[in-house]
């Protein structure tokens, strides 16, 4: 604007000067001095000297438009074509992903894009001056610092000087609560300041992730207990570990040539076949692809289990991993057991217990004499015959259900040459409720030459009545003898398990002690066995008004527990134990013409509202039954 200014006050000018020339030429020349041949009075020079100067002004004012139209052309165009080039440019730095701010040496701000805006969530009253933008985005007195240093040396700048300074790393807070890492690269355009602001956020926290990754990488390494080798396809060594050192008592020159080649004759050099090592690292070199895996025997008598596998980057191999594992005790120890298995097949026929030996066809190829006394048949019956399905029987398992025959003791092993000890199997013939009992081991039989599998030895024990006293153990350790119910041991167990469920389900679990009122006089009158019948009758009616979630235990004479788990409310727990209370007060019979009536009181303890704790709450519901007794019997008091 400032030049069109300048050429209009320069076409005015050149307008007037065009205009008065004439004007003036004739108005001198009329004057006296300039034509003596025609002398005329002074008043008539002046009269033609104005006439002159305003026909003069009327030209210049007709000429000046025209003039500074074809003056201003020029102008007016260049000064569209940058005004249209200065909007291209600001739309394009508009949408520009990266984050551009333009602030004057004064703090003003000047123009800022899109995408800062959204960078950092910024308002309009944000932008305004540098100093807002920093304490919004810089609450970290020291990034602002920073932030204010790079200021300083901009404004410092020289306004001529065109050299960026950065890019800078900022960590920054967004208006929204969002960190950001920036890199941010500033220079100074005369009197302004620009700020080309870049979001590294995902590039650093990927770099960092990477480095995390490579430092458990190093340290999975070093912690290995396998020597670990990685080489390129080139052979040229990109990682090894301690472990490898050591397993191969390399010397660091070694391992510092990077060479795998050189490395690989060193550890072949203590192998006992060092000319079939050779061949395999060979072969693999040119098998980028292919997995290796075998037993390396040294001459220094240790045994190395050696692995090889190709080391792929989306779907392609770029080196391969070695990985060495010493397996020297393991292999003696299974050359030891190899040993120990074939001497025991030497004393099969004197052990105590009955032995089988079982073909590949799971058929029987002998038996000794304790092995047909336990099965009770004889060595015909019994050889030739397949051990599965037994005697046309059913086979069990510990559970009472059938077994499959895969699940058989003696074909797992053949299966799969581990050996099965101590295998609980019941033997049931068809039309036989009783069930025999057998420990069975059973161990494969390997040929020491080629290590397959040619049979199955395995051993048996009649433990049918050591089952039988277990199970009549059990019964006596956790439940009453007379009523049948869970004693004090059960009610412990069950009690610990229905505390943990309702703590687990945040539910009310209601402890209940029950005894009977007017008991005593039973055994009095009738005597024990009568009292006895009594307590069984009644066991069964408070079993009968229960949920399948409840317990009822006897704890000893006439005392009982109740647990009553998945109790909504205290109102829910009342409304079962008045079903029992009806339950108890129905008459018993004890003869033809003998009816004996008792009632029962019953104090309740709730978990968790008066206590967490099994015994404490066991101890509250006996106080609230108490209670009950001394308000009339026959009732339910809560705690």
């Amino acid at each position: 604007m400032q030049l069109v200014r300048q050429i209009g006050r320069l076409s005015n000018a050149l307008a007037l000067a065009i205009a008065l020339l004439p004007a003036l030429t004739c108005g001198l020349a009329s004057y006296p001095w300039f034509a003596p041949q025609e002398p005329g009075p002074e008043s008539t020079f002046i009269f033609r000297l104005l006439s002159s100067l305003l026909l003069g002004g009327l030209l210049g004012a007709v000429l000046r438009i025209p003039l500074q139209k074809a003056l201003l052309k020029p102008s007016l165009q260049a000064q569209e074509s940058l005004r249209l080039r200065e909007a291209h440019w600001i739309k394009i730095l508009k949408y520009q992903p990266a984050g551009i701010m333009l602030f004057g040496v004064d703090g003003q701000n000047r123009f800022i894009n899109r995408s800062a805006i959204a960078m950092f969530g910024l308002l309009d009253s944000d932008t305004r001056q540098i100093n807002d933008w920093w304490a919004v985005v810089l609450p970290d007195q020291f990034q602002r610092q920073r932030a204010q240093a790079l200021w300083l040396a901009l404004i410092d700048m020289p306004p001529e000087q065109s050299e960026p300074l950065g890019p800078s790393e900022f960590c920054i807070q967004c208006r929204d609560g969002r960190a950001l890492t920036l890199d941010v690269l500033a220079t100074r355009m005369g009197d302004e300041i620009l700020f080309l602001i870049t979001d590294v956020t995902e590039r650093q926290q990927a770099l960092r992730n990477q480095q995390e990754s490579l430092s458990r990488f190093e340290a999975t390494m070093e912690g290995s207990a396998d020597g670990i080798l990685v080489a390129d396809l080139n052979g040229r060594i990109t990682s090894t570990n301690r472990r490898l050192v050591d397993l191969w008592r390399m010397p660091f020159e070694l391992i510092s040539e990077k060479q795998s080649a050189t490395l690989f004759t060193f550890i072949g050099e203590q192998t006992t076949a060092p000319a079939d090592f050779g061949l395999e690292v060979t072969r693999l070199a040119g098998e980028p692809m292919a997995f290796s895996h075998s037993v390396i025997h040294l001459k220094d008598g240790r045994v190395i289990e050696r692995s090889s596998n190709p080391q792929i980057l989306d779907g392609r191999p770029i080196g391969r991993v070695w990985t060495f594992r010493e397996q020297t005790e393991r292999w003696y120890a299974e050359q030891a057991l190899r040993q120990a298995h074939e001497f025991n097949r030497s004393i099969v026929s004197v052990l105590a217990e009955g032995v089988l030996v079982v073909g590949l066809d799971y058929r029987i190829i002998s038996c000794n004499q304790a092995a047909q006394t336990i099965l009770g048949a004889s060595k015909e019956h019994l050889v030739g015959n397949l051990i599965h399905p037994w005697a046309g029987g059913n086979v069990l398992r510990p559970d009472g259900t059938l077994m499959p025959p895969d699940n058989f003791p003696v074909m797992r092993a053949l299966q799969s040459g581990e050996s099965q000890h101590d295998q609980i199997v019941g033997l049931q013939p068809h039309g036989r409720d009783s069930i025999q009992w057998l420990t069975i081991n059973a161990s494969a039989i390997v040929d020491a030459d080629n290590g397959q599998i040619t049979a199955a030895v395995t051993s048996l024990r009649d433990i049918t009545s050591l089952r039988e006293n277990q199970r009549q153990l059990e019964e006596l350790a956790y439940y009453d003898p007379l009523t049948a119910l869970p004693n004090r041991t059960l009610l412990t167990d069950r009690l610990t398990l229905a505390l943990a469920q309702a703590r687990r389900r945040n539910q009310l679990l209601a402890v209940c002690y029950l005894d009977l009122d007017d008991f005593k006089p039973v055994n009095d009158t009738y005597g024990h066995k009568a009292g006895d019948a009594v307590l069984i009758e009644i066991a069964q009616r408070i079993k009968a008004t229960l949920r399948d979630v409840d317990t009822v235990c006897r704890l000893g004479g006439d005392e009982f527990v109740i647990l009553l788990a998945e109790v909504h409310t205290s109102t829910m727990a009342r409304e079962i134990l008045a079903r029992t209370l009806d339950s108890i007060g129905m008459p018993c019979q004890l003869a033809d013409d003998v009816q004996v009536t008792v009632s029962g009181s019953i104090g309740v303890a709730l978990y968790p509202p008066d206590a967490a704790d099994a015994d404490q709450l066991i101890r509250l519901a006996d106080q609230a039954m108490y209670r009950a007794k001394q308000a009339g019997r026959n009732r339910v008091e809560f705690f």
